[in-house]
């Protein structure tokens, strides 16, 4: 195991959990509820979702960016719960 990359893990771990919370404010529902209704998995587009959004605030980190890559919100919305 290399050492040097072990200082970033508490960011990512971090980010992980901002992404996941993005998205349930995106979708309007609980992803343990997806993943209850699809035997514990998340679909693999709203997991490249939050994947997204990591990528999004660590490369951005700081940087005052706002352009969230649109496909964030296409996927979303596909998971949309418009009441």
């Amino acid at each position: 195991m290399d050492l040097d990359y072990n200082e970033e893990d508490e960011l990512l771990v971090s980010l992980g959990d901002a992404a996941e919370q993005l998205v349930e404010k995106q979708i309007d529902v609980k992803l343990y509820d997806i993943a209850g209704e699809n035997d514990g998995e998340l679909p693999a587009p709203l997991l490249q979702s939050m994947k997204l959004i990591v990528e999004y605030l660590y490369d951005n980190r700081g940087s005052g960016e706002n352009d969230i890559p649109p496909a964030f919100f296409y996927i979303c919305q596909l998971y949309r719960n418009y009441h």
